[in-house]
């Protein structure tokens, strides 16, 4: 009886995911070009559904590198993009070099700027920065 009630959640919950990701594949990643929409459909597919997740994912962060690269190296839209790219790498991609790579690589690129901003801009860059170096002790190579 356990075991019927076990299968009928599994499947509810599996349709559930299904009808996640259709509504986001045809309303919000194929309406926002350009823009990062997380790993969030990432987490909710498994087997292709989820290696196209995570193509779609890796593609949206590309496009919003290319955009990025255009901001100071202590913007904090680049910095938080780096940031999520990082967290991504690590929880997603089971990578902790790249993610490890990538948040040093932006930490010190801002951390070599930081003293040409200006106290507003210092701030919120300086509140980003403290998020990568705390991903950078997280992540563990």
């Amino acid at each position: 009886m356990m075991k019927g009630y076990y299968t009928n959640i599994e499947q509810e919950m599996g349709e559930g995911s299904n009808n996640v990701l259709k509504t986001l594949e045809e309303y919000l990643i194929e309406n926002t070009v350009g823009s990062l929409h997380d790993g969030f459909p990432h987490r909710l597919a498994t087997g292709d559904k989820r290696k196209r997740a995570t193509d779609k994912v890796l593609e949206a962060y590309a496009v919003a590198s290319a955009f990025a690269r255009e901001l100071s190296v202590c913007h904090p839209v680049r910095l938080g993009l780096a940031l999520h790219s990082s967290v991504f790498s690590y929880d997603n991609l089971n990578s902790p070099k790249e993610a490890c790579h990538l948040a040093k690589q932006v930490y010190d690129d801002a951390m070599a700027k930081l003293d040409t901003l200006s106290d507003e801009s210092c701030k919120d860059a300086m509140m980003i920065l403290q998020l990568l170096e705390r991903q950078l002790d997280f992540v563990v190579i």
